[in-house]
C-alpha cells in the first residue's frame, strides 16, 4: 500500500517535471491571411534528453482551452523540437506557412474551429494558456496588440519567463513557425544593419552620400574573423572589410561616403559573414535610396499658357543630356503650390535630345498633328497657368528641383502663341531667354523652337547686301557683296556659294547661274565673312536674283538663300522726252511724252520726272514700255486718251510756261534724258513743244519746234514736226532735199549731217544764196567731233523765212593739231509744197 502511494507521487512528479520543459514560444494572432485558417501557436521542448507526451494537453485563451489533436497520430514532442499548433481549417484551406515549416517540426491542431472563445483577438490583449494533462498551467502569456500584419509575438529567451518584457514582435513576415525565433539570441550570432538615418537621405547624383552600417554581436559568445561588405545593386562593392574579434554585446559603426554615378532608385545591401552563425537572417540588411537628378537634366522648353478656347494648356520638356531620363514620379508645380504628377507609361524614359509634351490631356496631339513617336503625357491635376505672370517648377521623382521658370509678360502675347526658350544652356530665370514663338502655327511642340539658334547654322544677312557701282547700268561690271554670319553654336565648314539671276528679257525663263565660287573657310561661332561676286549685266532691267550657300551639316536651309531684286539702270538716250506741254489750256493738265528708242521693252516702274525745283512721284510699278512706243506722263488724266496711254504722277513738278529744266530719271536715279526748253512768247496756250528727231540731242534748241497739229499737240501720236529721213552716209549730206519750211508739218526742216576724217576740230557751217551772199550762219568755229547733225529751219540769221530757191551749204572743218583742212559744199532747194 505504501509502495503504491510513493509510485503515484513519483509519476506525478515526473509528469510535472517533464511538463516544465515545454515552453510557449510564439503566438500569431494577426496573420496576413484569413484569421480562421492562419492563426497559430508554437511550443518548444527545452529538454535536451526527455520526450514529452502531449496527449491530454489543452491550449486556448483565458476563457476557453481546447484539447490538442494529433493529425499524424504523433503526440511525442522530442527534445529540442518545436511543435506548431494550427487552426483545423489550415490543412484544407491554406498553405501560407508550407514553405516555412521545417520537416522536423511536429504539426498539431485543436479540437475546435478556433483558438479559445472565438479566435485570437487582434484588437484587444488576450492571455494564451498551455495546460498539461494533469490540468496544470504550463505557460501563460498575455500579448499586446498593434503588431504589423503577419508579424507574430516571439519569445526572446526561451528559458526565460512569460512576462511581456521577454517577448517581441517577430522580425520576419509570417513569423518563424516551427523554427528558432527571430528575436531569440543565439550562441553565435552577428547582425548588420544600416543606420536608420540612411533611409532618409536626399542627395543628387554626384553628391557624396554619407553611409553608416552597424555590426553587432547579438550572440552569447565572443566571435572571431568576421567579414563584411556593402553593395549597390547585385555586385557593385561600395565597401568591404574584416573584423578580427567582437565580444558579446559589442557593436561597430562603419562610416564611409558613396558618390552615386547615376540618378534613380538605388538598392544597397549590407552583408556580414561568420562561420557557424546560428541566425543568418540578420546577416544582411537592405535600404533603398532615391538619388535625384542634377538640376538642368531636363529643361522647360516651351509653355502654352493661353491656347485656343477648349484646347489644353501644356508645357514642353527637353532632354539636353546624353542619357534617357525616366519621368515616373516627376511633378510640375505652379506659383500657387498646385502640383501635378506626370504620368508616362511604366518603364518609359525621355530619350536623349528628345521632347515630351506634358498637358492637361493628350488632345494636344490631335491639335498639332503630332507624330506618334513624340511622347505626349498627361499630368493631373494640371495647374492653371496664368497669362501674365506665373512660375513653373519641375521636380524629379525624389522631389529635387530640376528646372524653374518665372514669366512676367510686359505685353500681351496673342492667343495660341507659345513662349519658347531661346537656348537650353542659358538660364531659365533670364527673361531674355524666352520669346514668343515665330512659327506659323504659333508653337513648336516636339520640334526645335522657332526662336532658338541651331547647332550648325549660317545665315545670309539681307541688310548687308551691297553693290558697286550703286547706280549700275548694263555697261558696268557689278561687284555684289553680302555678309554671311555663323549664328549657330558650332563652327561650320563652308563649301560653295552661287549667284542666280533671271532673264529680264524672258520673264518665263528659269533662273541661271551667273557666278559661283568655291569656299574653303571654316567659320567660327559668331564670325562673319563677306561673300563677293562679280557680274556683268546683259541688259537693263530689274533682275530677280538669289544667293545660295552650301554649308556642311547646316540644320536650317531657309536662311542659306537670299532672294532680291537688282535694278540695272538704263543708259542716256534709251528713253527720251519727245513732247512737252508746259502751257496747257485752262483746266487742262501739264504733261510730257516719252518714247522708247530701244529694241527691248523698258521697265518704267519707279521712274521720276524732275524740273529745276522739285521731283515727281514714281511711275507706277509694272509699267512696261514696248520698243518704239510712246507714253504720256501727266499731272492728271488726259481726256481723249485711253488709260493705257498715260500714267498720272503724284507730286507733279509744276512746269514753267516760258523756260525750265527737265530731267527724266530711271528707278536708280540715273539721268536718262535732260534738256532746257524755251517756249516762244508767241506760242498759244495748249500748243506743245515737239521734238523734231528723237535720236538727235535733246539740248539742241533747233531739235524742238512748236506743234503744228491742228489740236495743238500730239500726245500718244507721232509728232507733227517729226523728220524721219536721216542723212545718207558721206562727207556732207542734206535731207530732205528739197524741203518746204511752210509750217504745214511736212518736211519743214532740213537735217544737215557731216562726217569728218578727224576726231576733233572746229567747224564753219554757212548757208549762201545763189549770188554768194551769206544768209545763215549755222556754226562758226564751233568745236566738233567726227560727225554731227544740224537742223536748218529755212530762216536767215534774222529769223526771217528765206525766199524759195537754190541755196548752197558750205562746210569748212579745221584740225589745226594735225594740219587738216576740209571744205565741202552741197546745194539745197527751198521749195513750196503743192
Amino acid at each position: 500500500m505504501r509502495s503504491s502511494f510513493w509510485l503515484f507521487l513519483f509519476a506525478a512528479w515526473a509528469v510535472s517535471s517533464l511538463s516544465a520543459q515545454v515552453r510557449l514560444t510564439e503566438v500569431m494572432f494577426n496573420p496576413i491571411g484569413p484569421e480562421n485558417t492562419d492563426e497559430f501557436i508554437e511550443i518548444f521542448n527545452a529538454s535536451s534528453s526527455d520526450m514529452v507526451d502531449l496527449r491530454g494537453w489543452r491550449i486556448g485563451d483565458q476563457a476557453r482551452q481546447e484539447p490538442l489533436v494529433f493529425p499524424d497520430s504523433l503526440w511525442q514532442l522530442h527534445p529540442r523540437q518545436f511543435a506548431l499548433i494550427l487552426d483545423p481549417d489550415y490543412f484544407a484551406d491554406s498553405n501560407t506557412y508550407d514553405d516555412l515549416i521545417p520537416a522536423d517540426a511536429l504539426l498539431l491542431t485543436i479540437d475546435s474551429k478556433t483558438f479559445g472563445s472565438g479566435g485570437l483577438s487582434n484588437s484587444r490583449p488576450e492571455t494564451v494558456l498551455l495546460i498539461n494533462a494533469a490540468g496544470d498551467t504550463v505557460a501563460a502569456y498575455t500579448y499586446t496588440v498593434g503588431n504589423a500584419p503577419g508579424h507574430s509575438d516571439e519569445k526572446i529567451l526561451i528559458d526565460g519567463s512569460d512576462a511581456p518584457g521577454n517577448w517581441a514582435d517577430s522580425r520576419k513576415v509570417h513569423g518563424t513557425p516551427g523554427f528558432a525565433n527571430s528575436v531569440s539570441p543565439r550562441q553565435q550570432d552577428v547582425a548588420i544593419a544600416f543606420d536608420p538615418t540612411v533611409a532618409n537621405l536626399r542627395r543628387r547624383v554626384g553628391e557624396p552620400v554619407p553611409l553608416a552600417v552597424v555590426i553587432r554581436n547579438v550572440g552569447m559568445l565572443p566571435v572571431q574573423a568576421l567579414n563584411y561588405q556593402v553593395l549597390e545593386g547585385a555586385s557593385a562593392v561600395l565597401r568591404q572589410g574584416h573584423l578580427p574579434f567582437m565580444a558579446p554585446g559589442d557593436s561597430i559603426v562603419i562610416v564611409f561616403e558613396w558618390r552615386p554615378d547615376r540618378a534613380g532608385t538605388h538598392d544597397l545591401r549590407a552583408e556580414v559573414w561568420l562561420q557557424n552563425d546560428e541566425f543568418p537572417d540578420n546577416n544582411q540588411d537592405t535600404v533603398r535610396i532615391n538619388i535625384g537628378w542634377p538640376e538642368g537634366t531636363l529643361v522647360i522648353n516651351e509653355i502654352m499658357f493661353n491656347p485656343e478656347p477648349g484646347a489644353p494648356e501644356w508645357i514642353e520638356l527637353f532632354n539636353a543630356g546624353t542619357a534617357p531620363v525616366p519621368l515616373n514620379g516627376w511633378r510640375i508645380r505652379d506659383a500657387s503650390g498646385r502640383t501635378a504628377l506626370i504620368a508616362p507609361p511604366e518603364q518609359t524614359a525621355l530619350a536623349s535630345e528628345g521632347y515630351a509634351v506634358i498637358a492637361a490631356d493628350i488632345s494636344v496631339r490631335l491639335q498639332y498633328s503630332l507624330p506618334d513617336d513624340l511622347p505626349v503625357w498627361p499630368a493631373a491635376p494640371f495647374p492653371a497657368l496664368n497669362n501674365r505672370r506665373e512660375s513653373i517648377v519641375l521636380l524629379d521623382f525624389a522631389g529635387f528641383l530640376i528646372d524653374s521658370v518665372v514669366y512676367q509678360l510686359a505685353a500681351s502675347i496673342p492667343r495660341n502663341v507659345s513662349l519658347e526658350r531661346l537656348r537650353e544652356d542659358w538660364p531659365s530665370a533670364d527673361p531674355r531667354n524666352w520669346q514668343p514663338s515665330t512659327d506659323a502655327s504659333g508653337a513648336t511642340p516636339g520640334r526645335f523652337n522657332s526662336v532658338s539658334p541651331r547647332f550648325f547654322d549660317v545665315a545670309l544677312q539681307d541688310s548687308t547686301l551691297q553693290w558697286q557701282p550703286e547706280r549700275t547700268t548694263r555697261r558696268d561690271r557689278v561687284r555684289l557683296s553680302v555678309l554671311m554670319h555663323n549664328i549657330g553654336r558650332q563652327p561650320v565648314r563652308l563649301l560653295q556659294a552661287i549667284l542666280w539671276a533671271s532673264d529680264v528679257r524672258d520673264p518665263d525663263a528659269p533662273q541661271t547661274v551667273v557666278a559661283e565660287q568655291e569656299l574653303v573657310h571654316t567659320l567660327n561661332t559668331g564670325d562673319t565673312l563677306s561673300l563677293i561676286f562679280g557680274w556683268r549685266p546683259p541688259a537693263s532691267g530689274r533682275f530677280v536674283m538669289r544667293v545660295e550657300l552650301d554649308v556642311d551639316r547646316d540644320e536650317r536651309l531657309d536662311n542659306n538663300r537670299m532672294a532680291f531684286t537688282f535694278p540695272v539702270g538704263y543708259l542716256p538716250g534709251d528713253v527720251v522726252i519727245n513732247e512737252i506741254m508746259a502751257r496747257p489750256q485752262k483746266g487742262q493738265p501739264e504733261w510730257i511724252e516719252i518714247i522708247n528708242l530701244m529694241d527691248e521693252p523698258v521697265d518704267l516702274g519707279g521712274w521720276r520726272l524732275r524740273d529745276a525745283r522739285s521731283v515727281s512721284g514714281p511711275v507706277p510699278d509694272h509699267t512696261r514700255l514696248e520698243p518704239g512706243r510712246l507714253l504720256v506722263l501727266t499731272q492728271a488724266p488726259l481726256v481723249g486718251l485711253p488709260e493705257t496711254a498715260y500714267r498720272v504722277l503724284e507730286d507733279w513738278p509744276s512746269l514753267n510756261n516760258d523756260r525750265d529744266e527737265l530731267l527724266l530719271l530711271d528707278y536708280n536715279g540715273g539721268r536718262i534724258d535732260s534738256l532746257e526748253y524755251t517756249v516762244p512768247a508767241s506760242a498759244f496756250a495748249g500748243v506743245s513743244l515737239e521734238r523734231i528727231q528723237p535720236r538727235l540731242a535733246a539740248d539742241d534748241a533747233d531739235n524742238w519746234s512748236l506743234s503744228v497739229d491742228p489740236a495743238g499737240s500730239t500726245p500718244g501720236r507721232r509728232n507733227s514736226v517729226y523728220v524721219e529721213t536721216l542723212p545718207e552716209a558721206g562727207t556732207l549730206s542734206i535731207a530732205p532735199n528739197p524741203f518746204s519750211p511752210d509750217g504745214d508739218g511736212y518736211e519743214d526742216f532740213a537735217l544737215i549731217h557731216y562726217r569728218l576724217p578727224m576726231k576733233t576740230g572746229r567747224v564753219h557751217l554757212f548757208v549762201f544764196d545763189i549770188r554768194g551772199r551769206k544768209v545763215r550762219e549755222l556754226l562758226n568755229a564751233a568745236p566738233t567731233g567726227s560727225e554731227r547733225t544740224i537742223i536748218w529751219d529755212g530762216r536767215d540769221d534774222a529769223g526771217r523765212f528765206l525766199p524759195l530757191g537754190l541755196y548752197i551749204v558750205h562746210l569748212q572743218a579745221i584740225d589745226a593739231e594735225n594740219g587738216v583742212l576740209l571744205n565741202q559744199a552741197k546745194t539745197v532747194v527751198l521749195a513750196k509744197r503743192w
